[in-house]
């Protein structure tokens, strides 16, 4: 299930340009494809899970979603755009997200938190060139 309240606020043309190719990545995340996923990315693409001591890359972010689709399935993604900002080819996305996953005895998970994704228009394209996150887990919500 996807939810995006897309109209919270009257974004301007390039907000929602911004926030649809992110719901478009929200919609791979739901289908489990990490190959279509990884379109999204930029090559250099930087991400950091404040609760980790490293930063993630490309390469490791593509490992990680192909260990978690083997271990779990998503079954809910909701996201609330708090602010969008855009500035000729650099957009920014602080939004507040809830995912619901589980695992393959059907035990299911709930992850939410802040979530900053920066974007970059390459090519006539948006792709994400870095996200900071912060994830709090619950069991069985």
């Amino acid at each position: 299930m996807l939810t995006v309240p897309v109209f919270s606020k009257e974004w301007s043309a390039a907000q929602k340009d911004l926030l649809n190719v992110f719901n478009k990545y929200i919609v791979s995340s739901l289908k489990g494809n990490v190959e279509d996923q990884m379109t999204f990315f930029h090559p250099h693409f930087i991400g950091w899970d404040y609760e980790q001591k490293l930063l993630t890359n490309f390469l490791a972010t593509k490992k990680t979603g192909e260990e978690f689709y083997k271990a779990y399935k998503l079954n809910k993604f909701v996201v609330d755009p708090l602010e969008i900002q855009v500035e000729n080819n650099i957009g920014v996305l602080h939004l507040n997200f809830e995912e619901k996953f589980s695992d393959s005895t059907g035990k299911e998970t709930t992850s939410h938190g802040p979530w900053t994704v920066i974007m970059m228009k390459q090519e006539n394209r948006w792709v994400f060139l870095s996200f900071c996150w912060l994830q709090k887990f619950e069991e069985g919500k």
